[in-house]
């Protein structure tokens, strides 16, 4: 990312914080955003992000909280983009089509 990356949140909703490759890819995304934060719960997460009303976020989340958490924050401005994390593409593809904030899938 060319821009600086202090100015950015990064936030990861994810039931499964403590898998190996969540560990490791989480461990990557402190190296770039002196701000990461994780969460397990959707409505903790939802909470969070509501109230940085003056912050950058980029915003990952696993396909199943993403379907539950996405039609309630994706039109706030705080959200630049976001990724969806999931093993399982073809299940969650939809989500890029219905949010234009959705960017990739991992």
């Amino acid at each position: 990312m060319a821009a600086d990356t202090d100015s950015y949140v990064c936030i990861w909703l994810d039931p499964d914080m403590k898998s190996t490759d969540s560990k490791k890819l989480q461990n990557e995304l402190r190296k770039i955003y002196n701000n990461f934060q994780s969460f397990t719960d959707c409505n903790e997460c939802e909470k969070a992000i509501q109230s940085m009303t003056n912050d950058k976020i980029i915003f990952i989340t696993s396909g199943g909280f993403g379907r539950q958490i996405l039609p309630r924050i994706h039109d706030l401005p705080q959200i630049l983009t976001g990724y969806i994390y999931c093993g399982n593409k073809s299940a969650h593809i939809e989500l890029k089509d219905q949010y234009s904030k959705v960017k990739s899938f991992q």
